[in-house]
């Protein structure tokens, strides 16, 4: 593993967003599980996980930002928690499948978004077509019983395009909650923490894996465990001495991944320092017609 002081990394690392910070090259991750005594021994003599105490049957979580791990071990000092491991895991058939296999712990916007997309874009389409056939009715609108009723009509487009965008909401939640319920992954966005534990603006990912993923990853993606908790020990020693620029942490960087579609699957950030938006609703017809009207005044105007 690479080392490098935490001071001089900090400046590199975004300050606010959903990141996966790590440790990584082209072949590989390293991730972090902090564990008791026995199941650590069993799995940097085997190379893997197993033995009496560890269970299959459980969760297990795997981060790859080391200051977060040590914030969730109190850095090796928690009970069952004494022991840091850093596993080095395969990138592509390993790390990344088990991202392609993640469904987020909380129901979010990004859920909605990259699931409804495909609905949205043809919507879209249909507007458009519609869109584009001429509109021979500007001068009854003009009249304002006209106008009422061409409100009255937009009006009752806007509440039944609402009430449609409400039950997609809906169902996509409930198809979210079976998701989660039959998923091997789980991920987790949880407030990034510097050395003294104090909560960041940035959050920091962390992945439950289950079942057979869990198996995978013990048999088939480890590469290999290296037991850290020496490194850890010295490290907290400098952090109670008050000597915060000695401190050294894995140097980790952004891991990079390129499809925007896979970034909202995961509720990632697109950016350094903003979050994913929600995405603008559509315009609504009422407007659409406004516009309309306003652009036909303005030609005949400039006509005369």
């Amino acid at each position: 593993m690479k080392f490098e002081l935490y001071d001089k990394q900090l400046k590199r690392w975004p300050e606010t967003g959903r990141h996966i910070i790590g440790q990584y090259d082209d072949e590989s991750i390293i991730v972090y599980q902090a564990y008791n005594h026995s199941i650590a021994d069993y799995a940097v003599q085997n190379q893997k996980f197993g033995g009496k105490d560890f269970s299959w049957k459980r969760m297990t979580w795997i981060k790859t930002n080391f200051t977060w791990m040590m914030y969730r071990s109190g850095w090796a000092t928690k009970k069952n928690q004494e022991r840091i491991l850093a596993i080095k895991l395969k990138k592509k058939t390993g790390f990344e499948e088990i991202l392609s296999e993640a469904t987020l712990t909380s129901f979010s916007q990004s859920y909605l978004s990259s699931n409804s997309r495909s609905n949205s874009s043809s919507t879209s389409r249909s507007e458009k077509s519609s869109n584009s056939r001429p509109n021979k009715s500007f001068k009854s609108r003009s009249d304002k019983s006209s106008k009422s009723r061409s409100n009255k009509s937009s009006k009752s487009r806007s509440d039944e395009y609402s009430k449609s965008r409400s039950d997609e909401s809906s169902t996509l939640q409930e198809e979210w909650k079976e998701q989660l319920e039959k998923s091997q992954v789980r991920l987790q966005w949880d407030p990034d923490h510097d050395l003294l534990g104090e909560k960041m603006q940035r959050r920091a990912i962390q992945l439950g894996i289950k079942n057979n993923i869990l198996q995978k990853y013990s048999n088939e993606w480890i590469i290999g465990i290296e037991d850290i908790t020496e490194f850890v020990r010295k490290q907290y020693e400098l952090i109670k001495l008050d000597k915060l620029n000695e401190v050294r942490t894995p140097v980790e960087r952004v891991y990079e991944i390129g499809d925007n579609l896979t970034k909202e699957k995961l509720g990632m950030s697109f950016d350094d320092s903003k979050p994913i938006q929600a995405e603008p609703e559509p315009e609504s017809e009422f407007r659409k017609i406004c516009k309309s009207v306003v652009d036909y005044i303005y030609n005949i105007c400039n006509i005369q």
